[in-house]
């Protein structure tokens, strides 16, 4: 008789209640059945915080990711990053927010690169998903489908490297 596997599994310990909400989506979407993976948010603070409750709460997990936004200050952002590679957290950062990838993932033409984080938000929630459905996965899900993201992961490399962990 065939040993069974056991599932490895991952946590994604993301900012808050968007960056959730699309990996969600993700997960909706790219899940295996050879690993589990669970996705939790943090409550606020700083990035070095956030990355102190990601070693904490990811203590039982195979792999952990911690999920951060690069629009902090650059002294912030190495201290956080250095925390966390050093307790075992792989390090994923958006720059300067989520939204411009969600932004590059449907409108590939549009150059948003030198946009500033409230700039990015602002126009997706105007143009894509507005800011009181953020957090429901089924909006996302509408526009994210997977032969947009199947398409968009070759020409993000960020995207690409959240889907690969599912």
């Amino acid at each position: 008789m065939p040993r069974r596997q056991t599932k490895k599994t991952r946590l994604i310990y993301c900012e808050g209640a968007h960056d959730k909400t699309f990996l969600d989506c993700l997960k909706s979407i790219y899940a295996s059945y050879a690993c589990n993976v669970d996705i939790k948010r943090g409550a606020g603070g700083d990035q070095i915080h956030l990355a102190e409750e990601a070693v904490r709460r990811g203590y039982s997990y195979d792999m952990k990711y911690l999920k951060i936004d690069g629009d902090r200050d650059a002294e912030e952002m190495d201290e956080a990053e250095r925390y966390a590679s050093g307790n075992g957290l792989i390090v994923l950062k958006t720059i300067p927010c989520i939204e411009r990838i969600l932004i590059n993932i449907l409108e590939p033409s549009r150059v948003v690169n030198s946009w500033n984080s409230l700039r990015l938000k602002r126009y997706f929630e105007r143009h894509h998903i507005p800011e009181n459905k953020r957090t429901d996965v089924r909006a996302y899900k509408v526009i994210f489908t997977k032969e947009i993201l199947d398409e968009a992961k070759n020409r993000l490399p960020e995207l690409k490297d959240l889907i690969d962990i599912f």
